[in-house]
């Protein structure tokens, strides 16, 4: 295993959602999250969309014409951070604290199914 990437959304009252992937994030990964996250909203609450919106940052596979259509369709309230503003995002936040910590403290390579 090469990489893992993480994907993570966080509420403003402290819920969070995430996936880890193998490899790392692009277009699809996003969007694949993202209607897993939508099904999951729409179940707690169907009106969420009417008082929620997605913070991201400007990552290249954010803003392709394939994502943005898509976005469109699922009826996402979205706003972007500025240029080179990542940090700015609270998900940063939650980051920093997993990196803080040995994830592997045994070193053993996980295996493949």
């Amino acid at each position: 295993m090469n990489a893992v990437s993480l994907i993570m959304a966080i509420s403003n009252k402290g819920d969070i959602y995430f996936t880890a992937n193998r490899g790392t994030n692009n277009g699809l990964t996003i969007l694949l999250f993202l209607q897993k996250l939508t099904a999951v909203l729409d179940a707690k609450d169907a009106v969420w969309r009417e008082y929620t919106t997605l913070l991201l940052d400007n990552a290249t596979y954010h803003k392709g014409s394939i994502f943005s259509e898509n976005i469109k369709h699922m009826h996402l309230p979205i706003a972007y951070l500025g240029p080179y503003q990542f940090k700015m995002a609270p998900v940063e936040l939650v980051f920093a604290y997993i990196k803080k910590f040995d994830l592997n403290p045994s070193g053993k390579k996980a295996g493949t199914v």
